[in-house]
């Protein structure tokens, strides 16, 4: 999950709902999130839209055809207040959900991204 906020919050806290064995790595900027997905293979990644130094848009092209990237296969979720402006700009997202994530939604989505058991 990129990103340190309230949101970021809720997102770990329905994961884990929904996923408790999941180890969720918290990542500051997408910067370091790219560089982390260079050296770990991940289940499902969360880029924030505002994210600093880089957005989660530019991020996930990056994650989806950077040359050291592992995750090239790896479910994206963007999350960004504008959900409906970017539905178009999702070439690598397989999602796009609001800031304000309901936890039903997360879950089904989620569910519809990965299944119900984690990748070990």
């Amino acid at each position: 999950i990129d990103g340190r906020n309230e949101i970021t919050q809720n997102l770990k806290s329905t994961i884990l709902s929904s996923y408790p064995a999941a180890d969720i790595e918290h990542i500051d900027n997408s910067v370091e999130a790219y560089g982390m997905c260079c050296v770990s293979k991940y289940d499902l990644i969360f880029c924030d839209y505002e994210a600093p130094q880089l957005n989660g848009l530019k991020a996930g092209q990056f994650l989806k055809t950077g040359e050291d990237s592992l995750n090239e296969q790896t479910p994206i979720v963007l999350v960004s207040p504008w959900v409906t402006e970017l539905q178009t700009a999702d070439a690598f997202a397989c999602s796009i959900i609001e800031k304000s994530i309901e936890t039903e939604k997360m879950v089904t989505l989620m569910k519809q991204l990965i299944g119900d058991q984690l990748v070990d």
